[in-house]
């Protein structure tokens, strides 16, 4: 007499409102696109790598080998909690190849100012480094025109910034392309045979630019 339950091993229907989780990635609070769940998270790395990551005396290392960041055994911070391999894949689960677009999008912005500072020192050193180049088997001289340099510690820092960020990229595609293969993977191979078939030049061809686009949306590394 009692209600029929759900036999054991089946599950409810689940319910017809849920949303995936990528697509509440990309939903607005309080109406501005900027405060999607996406840009918020994309925010806090950047603050990740243009804050915590410059300093040294934040002990914080890209490690090759486990394709993310960790710290070290002092740092209260654990770099590896956010920005190891695990957890970019578990970030492209979360936002989905077009969060991985934000993230592109706002990484570059990164290193923009950082490449016009480079320019700028270089710039300001244009003629000491001409003399270096032709006097470079000097020692004397070389050692003497290397001295002369100036905002070289500038120009360290920049290009240090420049070379954690890109790193950070490369590992976060190299997870999208694993969770994207995991998940879809006719979609991977299909894209990646397209791509590795089609002719490559030294500047590719307009005609292949949506098939580049599309390739290195899923993961595929387009060089």
């Amino acid at each position: 007499g009692g209600q029929p339950t759900t036999a054991p091993g089946r599950t409810k229907r689940a319910d017809s409102s849920a949303k995936p989780v990528t697509q509440v990635a990309f939903e607005p609070v309080n109406g501005e696109d900027r405060s999607l769940l996406v840009h918020q998270l994309s925010l806090w790395y950047y603050n990740f790598l243009s804050q915590k990551m410059v300093y040294p005396c934040n002990a914080i290392f890209f490690a090759p080998s486990r394709k993310g960041f960790i710290s070290s055994r002092l740092n209260v911070f654990k770099a590896e909690h956010y920005a190891d391999y695990s957890e970019l894949r578990a970030l492209c689960s979360l936002i989905g190849p077009m969060g991985v677009r934000v993230f592109d999008r706002d990484l570059m912005q990164m290193i923009i100012p950082k490449v016009r500072q480079i320019k700028e020192i270089l710039d300001a050193n244009r003629l000491t480094l001409q003399e270096l180049a032709q006097n470079y088997t000097v020692d004397s001289t070389s050692a003497n025109l290397i001295k002369k340099l100036s905002s070289m510690d500038q120009m360290m820092v920049c290009s240090i910034s420049i070379g954690l960020v890109l790193n950070f990229r490369a590992c976060l595609h190299e997870a999208l392309g694993d969770v994207v293969r995991s998940r879809v993977p006719f979609v991977y191979d299909a894209l990646q045979s397209a791509y590795q078939e089609s002719p490559i030049a030294d500047f590719r061809s307009l005609d292949f630019s949506s098939l580049d686009t599309l390739a290195y949306d899923v993961g595929v590394s387009v060089g």
